[in-house]
């Protein structure tokens, strides 16, 4: 007892008693947390052991989507091989025509057939061809005159066929004037378009020149043959030996040009060789 103010002073063990009890409540509180978080800690596992399954599920539907994506590309490319397959037989079908131009419209074109074979056998002779040859008639309604497209069976038939036609011309047959020249295929038609300035140049100074298959221009100047690949070196030689100048100065390259395709009468320049 405090003697000086008649107090009760504590004893030491209820001290620590007090203290065991707050420790004791603070233990309890740390455990409630830690169980919070155990349980916490236990429903996240379980997500992400939810999560790791449905990633492996797609990992192994990603697997078998590429599998497929590889099987379509095989696929892609024998289709792809193929196209190219057919396309080339086309170019190479489409090479074998020759376009037979001055055929009149009264002309009888359900049996358009035996009239080219009559017209090809009187203006060559039989002997001049060692195969058959198909026959489509294009008519233009209304126009007097119509095309006729025929395919040899056999190039050589064709080559021979266009070589007589360029002898011969100009070429008549029961009161028709006939041409016949070749039909350019798509790749050989847009590679002529590129010429066109270079031609229109040489036309205009009156240079003579000839267009060789598959697409070469030839040049016969001052007695001297040349021979082209590039558009573009027909507008260096030009300005080179001032062909011209100021019309090569004003168009440059010939590479970008767009123009109308070869006529006929360029497709039968030249008289002997794979002229076009």
């Amino acid at each position: 007892m405090d003697f000086k103010s008649g107090a009760t002073l504590a004893s030491p063990s209820d001290g620590t008693a007090v203290i065991m009890v707050e420790i004791r409540a603070g233990f309890q509180a740390t455990d409630s947390r830690f169980d919070t978080l155990d349980a916490r800690l236990d429903r996240m596992n379980e997500h992400i052991d939810c999560q790791a399954a449905r990633m492996e599920g797609a990992e192994h539907r990603r697997s078998e989507v590429e599998d497929g994506c590889a099987d379509t590309q095989k696929r892609l490319d024998r289709v792809e091989h193929f196209l190219k397959m057919v396309a080339s037989k086309n170019e190479d079908l489409e090479a074998h025509n020759v376009r037979i131009a001055g055929v009149a419209d009264s002309t009888d074109t359900g049996r358009m057939g035996s009239f080219v074979e009559k017209l090809l056998v009187e203006l060559f002779g039989r002997g001049a061809f060692t195969s058959p040859f198909i026959v489509e008639s294009m008519s233009c309604p209304g126009a007097p005159l119509h095309p006729v497209i025929a395919m040899h069976l056999n190039f050589r038939d064709q080559d021979t066929v266009l070589h007589q036609a360029r002898e011969k011309a100009p070429m008549q047959y029961q009161g028709m004037s006939i041409s016949i020249y070749t039909i350019f295929m798509p790749l050989v038609q847009d590679a002529l378009r590129k010429y066109a300035d270079a031609k229109a140049l040489l036309q205009k100074s009156h240079i003579h020149y000839t267009m060789l298959y598959p697409v070469q221009l030839h040049i016969e100047m001052d007695g001297k043959q040349y021979i082209f690949t590039p558009p573009a070196v027909v507008a260096s030689f030009c300005q080179l030996h001032h062909i011209g100048t100021a019309l090569c100065g004003q168009r440059g390259s010939t590479d970008s040009a767009t123009v109308s395709l070869p006529s006929s009468q360029d497709a039968r320049a030249s008289g002997g060789g794979p002229s076009i």
